[in-house]
């Protein structure tokens, strides 16, 4: 009899052993899901972001070369104006 109550306790412990097992898979299960959501959602930001901080660098290069132009057209205009004054 004592080992029949034994061998009950040891069903009722390992029953509570695989529930607790199974808890842990599920928890892990979503842990996973989770992260993948997150790194997706990263990822997702990253591709809406990056391209305008690529424009944004290329548009203030584009300005800054339209500045040199202009600099440059400028003085060439003076250097012509001083050629047709003193040829």
């Amino acid at each position: 009899r004592m080992k029949e109550y034994i061998n009950i306790k040891f069903e009722n412990v390992d029953q509570r052993f695989d529930d607790v097992n199974q808890r842990f898979y599920d928890v892990n299960g979503k842990m996973n899901m989770l992260i993948y959501f997150l790194c997706g959602l990263i990822a997702l930001i990253a591709i809406a972001i990056v391209p305008q901080y690529i424009f944004l660098w290329r548009s203030q290069k584009t300005t800054e070369q339209e500045r040199i132009n202009q600099e440059l057209r400028a003085e060439i205009e003076t250097l012509k104006q001083q050629r047709i004054v003193n040829p």
